[in-house]
């Protein structure tokens, strides 16, 4: 049995087909990622000898981030907006 039917045995996915959800069947909120997980992962980043990660990254920092690499990438604004779920491309 593969890891990922193995996963969906103890740890079924919601309705909507989410994988990241707590013991209550609810999903993760976004402040979970942002106060605990992100945080620690950018400590780590940050300490990792010659690591130029900065220590105050937030995950607002890694959304921009994301918005200027896809364009770069060749992406449209436009399909960034809708991944962002950004109305106005203007604003993104």
């Amino acid at each position: 049995m593969g890891h990922s039917t193995r996963g969906t045995t103890w740890w079924p996915p919601l309705e909507d087909g989410s994988r990241f959800h707590g013991h209550n069947r609810h999903p993760y909120h976004r402040a979970f990622y942002g106060v605990r997980t992100v945080k620690v992962a950018v400590k780590k980043l940050a300490s990792e000898e010659g690591s130029t990660f900065p220590p105050s990254t937030t995950t607002h920092d890694l959304r921009h981030h994301y918005a200027s690499v896809l364009p770069a990438g060749g992406e449209s604004v436009v399909a960034v907006a809708g991944i962002s779920a950004t109305t106005t491309p203007a604003w993104s």
